[in-house]
């Protein structure tokens, strides 16, 4: 069993909390665009495939956390036996995400994004701040635990290093891509 019963709650949760913030960046996407001198005659498409493209991106970074905390774990505690499951999960996970990621990128570069830059943008910036936000609470995780390192199992230490690594860095590369992105003075 992948998931436990335990985790449905928090799963609905996380669902119900970022399907609204998804409808807000859609009605901020069409407020920019109504502004706009040009309007963006694709909108629509490139929203949809622009959040295809961030789910992917944000499972990826996920089955990339399972699969690198699984061998830390493995490696740590010399018990390879207990490992293959987590990362059979992780590798079923990435193998289709990165596949619907690259087919993102491919239908993106057949659209007016490099010309129209809002809902690149737009989305960009939700990934900031979403691996940001993780990024930042596994740094208070990995305080805690060091608080309190009498008490932490060593499979706790394995996930939220692992955590922090893949997510401070994804957060870096976001911030970069947002930095990079400059306001062009005849669109949105």
């Amino acid at each position: 069993m992948i998931f436990s019963p335990y985790q449905y709650p928090s799963m609905i949760s996380s669902v119900l909390f970022l399907t609204p913030m998804l409808f807000i960046l859609y009605l901020v996407a069409r407020w920019r665009d109504n502004r706009a001198q040009t309007p963006d005659p694709q909108l629509g498409y490139k929203f949809s495939l622009h959040l295809f493209q961030t789910i992917s991106i944000h499972i990826v970074l996920a089955s990339i956390v399972l699969l690198l905390s699984t061998l830390l774990h493995a490696i740590i505690s010399s018990d390879f036996s207990k490992s293959m499951t987590p990362l059979r999960v992780s590798i079923a996970l990435l193998v289709p995400t990165i596949i619907l990621y690259f087919f993102c990128v491919s239908m993106l570069s057949k659209t007016n994004d490099s010309t129209f830059t809002g809902v690149a943008r737009l989305f960009n910036g939700y990934n900031w701040i979403i691996t940001a936000i993780i990024a930042f609470g596994t740094v208070i995780a990995l305080c805690q635990m060091i608080a309190f390192a009498t008490d932490t199992p060593r499979e706790a230490w394995s996930i939220v290093v692992t955590l922090f690594v893949v997510y401070a860095h994804a957060s870096v590369y976001f911030g970069k891509r947002v930095k990079k992105q400059s306001l062009p003075a005849s669109t949105n």
